[in-house]
């Protein structure tokens, strides 16, 4: 089964290297260590404890405003983390247990529009998963049990007409895609959340133009 873990490890990587490029004012004994971009301005704020990250610390941007803000037990990601874009509005919000994903995930654009909500248990999808368009229409509807595709998926245009849909179990499934304006383009057989078998395409009238190959995710070539 493939199930879409994330990889805490790197953000923990990426958060301590951020740490290790800035320029502390303090040293590392201290509970609350500051560092400074070039300008003077606080790069971060964060809490140790018996030389372990500990509590809430805090990453800014060079202009002032908040970067991130996560909460930690002894090295290790629990509670809420939130991001913001550069220009101070929201970019994400999610929750970890033990460096995991866990609970809800929420993704907003430039503007602070919420633009994808998902669920985690125990850094696996699982749950509901809603993507819209940065004009709020609707763009992906979907499911997933334990890091699989499961029961009814949607994904729609722009202007509001059906692309495609499908039905899945475990990760395997039909899809049918449309054209914008409903005729019937592709048929696309899935298992364990990627293309397996056949992938087929219609004319508009409905003949079968052409038929490709997949197996286990990958493009195997057009059958005779």
């Amino acid at each position: 089964m493939i199930r879409n873990r994330f990889n805490m490890n790197r953000v923990i990587c990426i958060l301590l290297t951020i740490v290790l490029l800035s320029c502390v004012d303090a040293n590392t004994d201290k509970d609350v260590v500051k560092s400074y971009y070039d300008n003077g301005k606080l790069s971060s704020e964060l809490r140790y404890q018996d030389g372990m990250l500990n509590g809430e610390c805090v990453w800014y941007y060079s202009n002032g405003n908040i970067k991130m803000k996560s909460y930690y037990d002894k090295n290790v990601l629990n509670g809420e983390t939130m991001m913001w874009h550069e220009n101070g509005n929201l970019q994400s919000r999610y929750y970890c247990r033990d460096n995991e994903y866990d609970s809800v995930f929420e993704t907003y654009n430039v503007n602070g529009v919420l633009v994808k909500k998902e669920y985690y248990k125990e850094g696996v999808k699982h749950g509901s998963i809603s993507q819209w368009y940065d004009n709020g229409k609707p763009f992906v509807e979907g499911q997933y049990e334990e890091g699989m595709f499961d029961g009814c998926w949607k994904v729609y245009y722009e202007n509001g007409s059906l692309g495609s849909e499908a039905n899945y179990e475990n990760g395997a499934g039909e899809q049918v895609g449309y054209a914008p304006d409903g005729v019937k383009v592709t048929l696309i057989h899935y298992k364990d959340n990627v293309k397996d078998g056949e992938e087929i395409r219609y004319n508009r009238d409905g003949s079968v133009k052409e038929i490709l190959l997949w197996n286990e995710g990958d493009y195997v070539g057009k059958k005779e």
